[in-house]
């Protein structure tokens, strides 16, 4: 008898526990189901930070060309400004010169 009513009381426990169980389980199915929606959300905004990441890069990688191109052409275009910089030199110092010049005239 004592034993009918262990198992009775067991039991009893035994479908409080399946029922503590199957609460259990919904809220971590709605837990899992929350985590993959945000993991979800967060790898869509991964990748449209990444787009975003290179497009900037591409924009950063074009602006370097044109970077080197204007410094190529800088460099090429440095003995013409040069020259032209001593050529005005020159024409400074002839003006002075006659300027000098017809002051004795």
């Amino acid at each position: 008898m004592e034993a009918e009513v262990a198992v009775n009381q067991l039991s009893k426990e035994l479908v409080m526990k399946e029922k503590d169980l199957a609460v259990a389980s919904k809220k971590a199915d709605e837990v899992l189901l929350e985590v993959t929606m945000k993991a979800q959300a967060a790898e869509k905004v991964k990748m449209q930070v990444q787009k975003v990441k290179d497009k900037a890069q591409a924009i950063v990688d074009d602006i370097a060309i044109d970077k080197a191109a204007a410094e190529e052409k800088l460099e090429a275009a440095r003995p013409a400004l040069e020259e032209a910089e001593a050529a005005l030199q020159v024409r400074i110092k002839d003006i002075l010169n006659m300027h000098v010049v017809n002051c004795f005239l």
